[in-house]
């Protein structure tokens, strides 16, 4: 233990007294330290756990980052034997994937310093994580430190730090300076306990489906989808709240802190990697941070009608082209949905902003006879979708909808404007969480495909083929 302090109940040093933690945070605190004694990082494993779990069981995108070197307790709670290590994903040797790991029952995400002492020490020192805590801040994510009581933060991380919870017995205040959210001593199961049965009981982030799929349009055949198992490196498929949102910063980063280091994107001219078939356009190479944040500025699309569901991918695509053939100006798509372990092929329409929006696209298709029933179910809330690439040209967005098509993946585009142009990004299904899009990810798997499940942005563009 660092200064003088003696423990007491009170846990004061002069006449400051950190209260205890109350299990939640104010809102604006967004980068959080977790400061804890040397000697007892065991014991600090499991406060530091319960400490994540409670908050991410409330905020979507919470991670929960150490910066010692492991092998840690902190490792061993979490998994993270296999892990790359956040020095390797902040240098670009390393991909995020390759990083973050997230136990099964996990609302966080951990990401690990890795086992180099020296790359951790240069993680902490370096501008790389203070462009990466940046970016988890811009997007609205939550990210808690873990942090021994005798490093000091330099001048960087200080300005993003908002606050610390003290754990143990480590002395309040200690020079740190930080705005102090509490404290969780040692041998207080009851707190945890407490922590533990109302998170348990808080609602998930997210939106959550609300009633059963109806019975599916015709065709028949069931599909039964694998699980996706979460071993010591992260897959496709998170549950809500993972490191998704985060997956494509380290263009960012290398971009702005790493000499030469490599990006998420091929370099222009390079080869196609294992997930683009040949003749399949690339995603726009240029000014791919440009592209990317007007995306992250345009309004989120996250409302869809549901125009029917189909057994057999072949009736589905049939509904489709007879829609498009109707109105060619509207948006259609298929979204793969298990429901009850059946793979359903959902025929949506449209991209609204909004409930109300979407209620009256609705109202437009019934008249028409394109629906045979109305009724709430059909407005689906369906925010996330996978991220298949940026473009910047019409064609090359059609060649790629129509290359993936090939592969077994339906997918469509939205489009938004920059500096007077239009940009486009091209997703595939649309869903209300994670759970809901595990087929994709299987079918995207199989094609080949790396992507990203984010939210869905931008506006409306005539459906393809």
């Amino acid at each position: 233990m660092s200064g003088d302090a003696t423990p007491s109940d009170d846990r004061k040093q002069g006449n400051r007294e950190a209260s205890p933690f109350a299990w939640d945070l104010p809102d604006s605190a967004r980068i959080v330290a977790l400061l804890h004694e040397k000697s007892e990082a065991e014991r600090s494993a499991t406060v530091v756990d319960a400490i994540a779990t409670s908050i991410a069981r409330r905020r979507e995108h919470t991670l929960l980052l150490n910066t010692e070197p492991g092998p840690s307790p902190l490792d061993e709670l979490t998994g993270a034997g296999e892990s790359a290590g956040m020095a390797a994903f902040l240098d670009g040797r390393a991909s995020l994937a390759e990083v973050a790991v997230q136990g099964e029952d996990s609302p966080y995400v951990y990401l690990p310093a890795g086992r180099d002492p020296a790359a951790a020490a240069a993680l902490r020192e370096g501008d790389a994580l203070e462009t990466f805590l940046s970016r988890v801040r811009e997007r609205d994510g939550t990210a808690f430190l873990v942090v021994t009581e005798r490093m000091r933060f330099s001048p960087g991380l200080r300005r993003l730090v908002d606050g610390c919870v003290f754990l143990g017995e480590t002395p309040v205040g200690d020079g740190h300076e930080l705005q102090s959210y509490g404290s969780v001593p040692f041998g207080t199961e009851a707190d945890l306990e407490t922590a533990a049965s109302e998170t348990a009981a808080a609602e998930p982030a997210g939106p959550q489906p609300t009633t059963p799929e109806p019975t599916p349009g015709e065709g028949s055949g069931a599909h039964s989808p694998t699980r996706l198992v979460l071993a010591a490196t992260v897959v496709i498929g998170l549950s809500v709240g993972g490191w998704r949102a985060f997956e494509n910063m380290r263009p960012d980063i290398a971009a702005e802190t790493v000499a030469g280091g490599p990006g998420e994107l091929d370099e222009p001219g390079a080869a196609p990697d294992a997930g683009q078939a040949a003749g399949d356009p690339a995603p726009a190479q240029t000014e791919p941070d440009a592209l990317s944040l007007a995306f992250d500025a345009a309004r989120e699309r996250p409302f869809s009608v549901l125009l029917g569901s189909f057994a057999s991918r072949s009736d589905a695509e049939g509904r489709v082209e007879d829609l498009r053939a109707a109105s060619a100006g509207s948006l259609y798509f298929i979204a793969p949905t298990s429901v009850r372990d059946i793979l359903y092929h959902r025929v949506l329409a449209g991209a609204a902003e909004s409930e109300a929006e979407a209620a009256a696209l609705l109202d437009v298709f019934a008249p028409a006879g394109e629906v045979e029933e109305v009724n709430a179910w059909q407005l689906r809330p369906v925010r996330l979708a996978y991220d298949l690439g940026l473009f910047t040209d019409r064609t090359e967005v059609e060649a790629r909808i129509a290359g993936l098509a090939s592969r077994g993946v339906a997918a469509y585009s939205l489009e938004t404007s920059l500096d007077g142009r239009t940009i486009f990004r091209v997703y595939g299904g649309a869903y209300e969480n994670e759970d809901a899009a595990v087929p994709m990810a299987e079918i995207l798997e199989a094609a080949g495909e790396a992507a990203t499940l984010i939210a869905r942005r931008g506006d409306e563009a005539p459906s393809t083929p």
